[in-house]
C-alpha cells in the first residue's frame, strides 16, 4: 500500500508541484495501512479508497480480511474526509447497492462500480 511510504509520497509530489503548479495527484490505497505521514499533508488532490462492499460479512468474503479491518477502513473513510480530502470508493457491483449508501454516508464524493473481471485494487 502506497500509504506505507507516506515521506516519499510527500517529498515526490512537494517536487512536481515546484516545478508544475496545478498538477492534481491521487493515491489508490486500501486504508488498512496506517499512514507514515498525516494524509492532510501529503498534497493530494483525490484519494481512491476499495471499500468493496457495505457489511463487515460481504467485505470479509470479497477480500479475504476480517470483519475488523472493515470497521478500520471504515474509520480511515471518515478520517480522510475530516482532513479534508475528497474520497472516491470503489466497490463490487454485487456489493454496490449497500456500499453506495454505506459510502455517502462515510463523506466519499464519488462511487465507482467494479464489475467481476474488471476488479481494481
Amino acid at each position: 500500500d502506497p500509504l506505507a511510504y507516506g515521506e516519499l509520497i510527500q517529498e515526490s509530489i512537494a517536487l512536481v508541484k515546484e516545478e508544475r503548479h496545478g498538477v492534481p495527484f491521487c493515491l489508490c490505497t486500501t486504508g488498512l495501512v496506517t499512514p507514515t505521514v498525516p494524509l492532510s499533508e501529503l498534497g493530494l488532490s483525490t484519494l481512491h479508497v476499495s471499500l468493496y462492499a457495505g457489511s463487515p460479512s460481504d467485505f470479509a468474503k470479497a477480500t479475504g480480511q476480517t470483519e475488523r479491518d472493515f470497521g478500520m477502513l471504515c474509520g480511515f473513510i471518515v478520517d480522510a474526509v475530516e482532513q479534508g480530502i475528497p474520497i472516491e470508493v470503489w466497490v463490487l457491483e454485487a456489493h454496490a447497492s449497500g456500499a453506495r449508501d454505506l459510502a455517502a454516508s462515510l463523506g466519499a464524493q464519488h462511487v465507482h462500480v467494479v464489475a467481476p473481471g474488471n476488479s481494481r485494487t
